[in-house]
């Protein structure tokens, strides 16, 4: 057969080709008209004999091998390029290259100013149809790879077969490989200009496999929800502050632990064991330690390494769906611990992404926290910013999650926080971190935008000012942030003997000095992690009888100070008395109504230090809606005490903490 593609090769550009070096494939490998008509290429590593078939004709034609690793040729007579396949050892393989760019560029443009709130609609692993053929696009930010491929099972994990192609502008690398169906597992292969050779996840995946060697899953995510009318109802509440709040904190790790055949727990049987007991208890939220994808189990899922995944350890993303869908019909709303200030310092995941720093800072004084060994994300670069809103999107819109709890802060707002002398200052020679308070700042607005009635919480212990005052008044716009001081002062005093607890009295009312600053979440744990119950206990002084009665009071303490409560996995140490503080809690509107506003709570005295006993109000609208409680953090009984009251009349004594039920 006459060769009459040799003569219109580049074979300068063929060479990178075979050599895997070559970011523009299509450049070469598209279809082109020469003066014979089409010119076809392909390479398929190993193929002795290669045929190319016109879809719509079903004619063949024979192609040349030019290079002996597995590169054919064949001109093919017609005006313009046939829809086409390629055969070889009874299989057939669509034209990766035969196709025009399909990246929606008004998308890029928002990615690359770092504004885009939903990149993982962009990039990732996505079905896609083109002029009536099906396949899976696949497009990744790696600006500074030299090559990068898509391998897999389809193409015996063969970098050389795939190459993207690359986008100069964007720093992003393209293809839409023809047949490629949902449920593939996938990875990328990159090669930097320094030879190395090495393969990634998806940064946006949304299911990944764990493994010594990591890959990612173009999966099915497609879920019929059933949440409508709960939905429909979560739209009119844009103000949580006046509604009561009770958060069941915990993790699905320690519950599958604690099942009898774990093996067989799953999003779908821990959500029906997890949404009836926070139903029983009377909690009305339910917040996950983190669920995206993590490798290290000892981390608890606050070292993420997959933002846009639900992990696998407890199904596909379709069953976290349910897990969210069942909450719902149980009336229970969703939180997610997310960590958008550290992600983990595997390098088979995010770190050195593209052979440089690419989501973390460069210097390891801005780029690695010496306090948890974990990656800092680089928010001035707008890339990553836009990876970290449509992330934190990603939950709200795709999996109907009511609300974020962002964890570390601390790291996003001081850059000085538990690093020594070993800090980087800001332009102004200060400690603020100027790039992660315009994040968090600008996560805020794009958050509230999108979902005004979600909720967005914050942990950190740095005091800083303004978290949940409104973005345009110089705050962040969160709805919440953690009271770190009632749970430090609360859980000290709780430490103390009875006569220390005389001299620090005034160490239980401290909270209340800075209540009206911020809209609190308080707790009695710390709320950020697995709870310990042996080491709470070992905390709270006196024994047996002693430390459970001072238990209940301070249970009883937190459920009536001003603020929404958080109660973590493991501290339902009496459920029937717990049962009944929730009972009360929801009831009572003083107790929630005005949490934020001075005239929902009042001080009768502070100053009893001789007894540890303290007396206040919660008020609600009317004055019978108000709620005398008298705290006795004393190990003694005082049957003639006399309180203050400020309404003459009867009392009714509603809840007693030594009771006998």
């Amino acid at each position: 057969m006459t060769d009459r593609a040799y003569s219109y090769m580049d074979w300068a550009a063929i060479e990178g080709i075979v050599y895997s070096e070559e970011k523009h494939p299509k450049e070469i490998m598209a279809p082109q008209k020469v003066k014979e008509g089409i010119l076809y290429q392909c390479f398929i590593p190993g193929a002795e004999t290669v045929s190319l078939k016109e879809t719509a004709s079903g004619k063949t034609y024979e192609m040349v091998q030019e290079d002996e690793e597995g590169y054919f040729a064949c001109v093919v007579p017609g005006k313009a390029p046939a829809a086409h396949v390629f055969c070889t050892d009874g299989k057939e393989y669509g034209d990766p290259y035969a196709y025009p760019s399909l990246l929606d560029a008004e998308e890029l443009s928002r990615f690359y100013a770092g504004i885009s709130e939903r990149a993982y609609r962009l990039f990732g692993a996505h079905p896609t149809e083109v002029d009536g053929v099906s396949g899976m696009l696949f497009v990744l930010w790696a600006p500074t790879a030299m090559r990068v491929s898509v391998v897999g099972p389809f193409c015996d994990w063969d970098g050389r077969r795939y190459p993207m192609e690359f986008h100069e502008e964007s720093g992003v690398y393209e293809l839409f490989i023809p047949g490629l169906e949902t449920g593939i597992t996938y990875k990328y292969e990159l090669k930097l200009t320094t030879g190395l050779v090495y393969t990634r996840p998806d940064p946006y995946a949304s299911a990944f496999v764990l493994a010594e060697e990591p890959a990612s899953i173009a999966c099915e995510t497609a879920y019929r929800w059933t949440d409508r009318t709960y939905m429909t109802a979560r739209k009119k509440k844009t103000d949580t502050t006046a509604a009561p709040m009770a958060v069941y904190e915990c993790s699905l790790a320690s519950w599958k632990a604690r099942a009898e055949h774990p093996e067989e727990e799953t999003y779908r049987t821990l959500a029906d064991k997890i949404a009836d007991h926070a139903v029983d208890a009377g909690f009305t939220h339910v917040e996950l330690l983190p669920i995206m994808e993590y490798a290290d189990d000892a981390s608890n899922g606050f070292h993420t390494t997959g933002y846009f995944a639900p992990t696998s350890r407890y199904g596909a993303p379709a069953d976290f769906k349910y897990f969210v869908d069942r909450m719902h019909q149980a009336g229970l709303a969703v939180i997610l611990d997310w960590t958008p200030a550290q992600f983990s310092p595997d390098t088979r995941w995010l770190a050195d992404f593209d052979g440089t720093c690419l989501y973390e800072h460069l210097d390891p004084r801005q780029g690695i926290h010496p306090l948890w060994g974990t990656k800092l994300f680089n928010y001035g670069r707008p890339q990553v910013r836009s990876f970290l809103f449509s992330a934190a999107m990603n939950w709200i819109r795709e999996y109907h999650v009511d609300g974020l709890r962002l964890d570390g802060c601390s790291t996003m707002l001081r850059l000085d926080y538990a690093r020594g002398d070993r800090w980087v200052a800001n332009a102004f020679g200060s400690w603020e971190n100027l790039e992660g308070i315009d994040f968090l700042t600008r996560l805020s607005r794009i958050f509230k935008q999108a979902c005004p009635e979600g909720l967005l919480m914050m942990a950190e212990d740095v005091d800083w000012p303004e978290v949940t005052a409104p973005v345009e008044e110089a705050g962040l716009g969160f709805d919440y942030v953690w009271n770190l001081h009632f749970t430090q002062d609360l859980l000290y005093y709780l430490s103390l003997s009875n006569e220390g607890r005389q001299l620090e009295h005034n160490v239980l009312t401290n909270a209340m000095l800075q209540n009206y600053q911020e809209r609190h979440i308080v707790s009695l744990s710390r709320g950020i992690g697995l709870f310990d119950r042996q080491r709470f206990l070992g905390q709270i002084s006196g024994k047996d009888q002693a430390q459970a009665s001072l238990l209940r009071v301070a249970y009883a303490y937190l459920f009536m100070h001003p603020g929404k409560k958080l109660l973590t996995d493991g501290e339902e140490f009496n459920l029937p008395y717990l049962k009944k503080l929730l009972e009360l809690y929801k009831s009572e509107k003083a107790l929630w109504l005005h949490d934020y506003q001075e005239d929902g709570f009042e001080w009768i005295n502070t100053m009893d230090s001789e007894h540890s006993v303290l007396t206040f109000l919660r008020k609600g609208d009317q004055p019978g809606e108000t709620l005398l409680v008298v705290c006795n953090f004393s190990e003694e009984d005082f049957p003639l005490y006399q309180v203050g009251v400020p309404y003459a009349g009867s009392y009714k004594e509603i809840l007693n903490s030594d009771s006998e039920e």
